[in-house]
């Protein structure tokens, strides 16, 4: 079961499943940024200057500041909720700027997922 409604203009699906939140949409800027609102940080309890890990996971953008993942690309998460996307994970993706994404949070495993909807 799904509830749709919309939250400062953009259109929000939630998943009634209570491990995995799913929501529409959010845009990367010009700068390779991404707001993250302030609901989707507190599901996964992430706070200005946390460190964060961004990796591919089967073509999702995966964030997260759980402990345990090694990965090359880190960062601190920004005061303003915004959080960069590396060009080379963009690259790969093949997302350019401006590019949109739905966005599946696992409140269990702390992260969220960016999912490119291939028209960036």
């Amino acid at each position: 079961m799904h509830i749709f409604f919309t939250l400062f203009n953009y259109s929000i699906q939630i998943n009634i499943n209570p491990e995995v939140i799913e929501l529409n949409k959010l845009k990367l800027t010009k700068t390779g940024q991404v707001y993250i609102p302030n609901w989707i940080r507190s599901e996964i309890n992430l706070k200005p200057s946390d460190i964060i890990n961004i990796f591919l996971e089967d073509k999702k953008i995966v964030i997260t500041n759980k402990e345990g993942y090694d990965y090359e690309s880190q960062c601190v998460f920004s005061q303003n909720g915004t959080v960069h996307i590396p060009r080379e994970i963009r690259r790969l993706c093949h997302i350019n700027s401006e590019a949109v994404f739905s966005v599946t949070i696992n409140k269990e495993e702390q992260k969220f997922n960016l999912i490119p909807d291939g028209k960036g």
